[in-house]
């Protein structure tokens, strides 16, 4: 059920904040910086300020100029509205002094929890344009781009999975390899992979990956929003990852894990909307299959395949039914119910309005390898037209049996 998604300044943001910039000096460098074109300059006197912008511009991508005598401040309220940023800056200290910097401030060389790129320290204007002018270095990794080149069998046609013992869900191989832990271990080169086969798609994938690319140590608290912007981008690779989904693992278990960690918001609805054209192929089988329901067997569970796209909105839902028109295919709402009785832990999903790169659609995505229980299948009228609408059921129980 891969739906498709229906701008914003472009340039890079330059935050510099020195409790005396607008001194003669630094005013002179300040004009140097507001005639590149490529950049936007915002200038701050206190961080609380700095702090504020940078919220603010959510995913945009931007580098800090800081002076040493507001590093350790910045350092500080930095971290502790790191909950409320889907960002992560690149950070350059302006100094006049580099010892006398580091001798009070001790903690610049430390690296844990890192929710920023250290740039270096600079005492020299050039060192500061060199800093905002560099680019990440990109790497080839043969090894996954010979993944990203193979060809994986899948059967396109069916998006579920249908569980014929329907008295335990068999654990999906594709499900345990996401729950493997090895697979945080290979995200830098899984990012290169990604800027190696999207950065080309268009100037706002090109510009998030180049982020994503350039923080070696980026926590999965963030680059889950990272990952969550660069998918509702639209572009291909919601198709890709739907078709060949093991070679993003590293991917899904970077969402399925930030929602364990919270960092990623359960939808507060308990009832969503999904609209697609669904095959005809898929809608026979599910109708066969409810068939098969009766107080006397078991209940009609199938599993997911792909992501899913759902909606707060049932009118933004039938939006995405799109205007192709073919025997082949019929337009489906589906309705997901969601119990309310479910720990956090056990949940795919995760919703993604605010980090979503079209937040107007106000959509809930439901991972890879998730769990439902069909309720019911009927005819309706829309527009004019014949529709079926399909209510399930999200089996967060199942999960709970994978996961243990």
């Amino acid at each position: 059920m891969g739906f498709g998604h229906s701008k914003e300044n472009s340039g890079i943001n330059v935050i510099w904040i020195d409790k005396y910039i607008d001194n003669y000096e630094n005013e002179r460098y300040s004009r140097i910086l507001r005639s590149m074109k490529s950049l936007i300059v915002k200038l701050f006197k206190n961080v609380d300020e700095a702090i504020k912008y940078m919220i603010k511009i959510k995913f945009g991508e931007f580098k800090v100029i800081v002076s040493g005598r507001l590093y350790s401040e910045f350092v500080r309220k930095f971290k502790e509205n790191i909950n409320d940023m889907f960002i992560s800056p690149k950070i350059i200290v302006f100094t006049g002094s580099e010892d006398r910097f580091l001798e009070y401030n001790p903690e610049y060389k430390e690296e844990k929890n890192i929710f920023y790129t250290y740039g270096g320290i600079a005492t020299f204007f050039d060192a500061v344009i060199e800093f905002i002018q560099r680019k990440p270095k990109i790497e080839k990794n043969e090894e996954f781009e010979n993944l990203n080149n193979s060809n994986s069998p899948n059967n396109k046609e069916l998006i579920f999975e249908y569980i014929e013992q329907k008295d335990n869900l068999p654990v999906s191989t594709n499900f345990k390899s996401v729950l493997d832990k090895s697979l945080l271990n290979d995200l830098e080169k899984y990012n290169q992979l990604l800027y190696n086969t999207y950065s080309k798609e268009n100037e706002n994938v090109q510009k998030l990956l180049e982020q994503i690319i350039f923080m070696k140590k980026i926590p999965i608290e963030i680059l889950s929003k990272y990952y969550i912007r660069f998918y509702s981008i639209e572009f291909n690779f919601y198709k890709d990852i739907n078709n060949q989904p093991e070679i993003h693992f590293p991917f899904i278990k970077v969402l399925y894990e930030a929602v364990k960690l919270k960092s990623l918001p359960l939808p507060s609805n308990s009832k969503l909307y999904g609209g697609t054209k669904l095959s005809n192929v898929e809608i026979n089988k599910i109708l066969d299959y409810m068939k098969t329901k009766s107080d006397a067997l078991p209940k009609s569970i199938v599993f997911s395949k792909t992501f899913l796209n759902f909606f707060k909105d049932r009118k933004i839902a039938a939006s995405f039914f799109g205007r192709m028109l073919t025997n082949e295919y019929t337009d489906v709402i589906f309705i997901l119910e969601i119990e309310k009785n479910l720990d956090f832990n056990l949940f795919s999903l995760c919703d993604i309005e605010k980090y979503s790169f079209y937040p107007n659609e106000k959509e809930v995505l439901v991972f890879p390898f998730s769990s439902f229980e069909i309720k019911d299948v009927k005819e309706v009228n829309f527009n004019g037209r014949k529709i079926y609408e399909i209510r399930i059921l999200y089996l967060g129980k199942y999960l709970k049996e994978i996961d243990s």
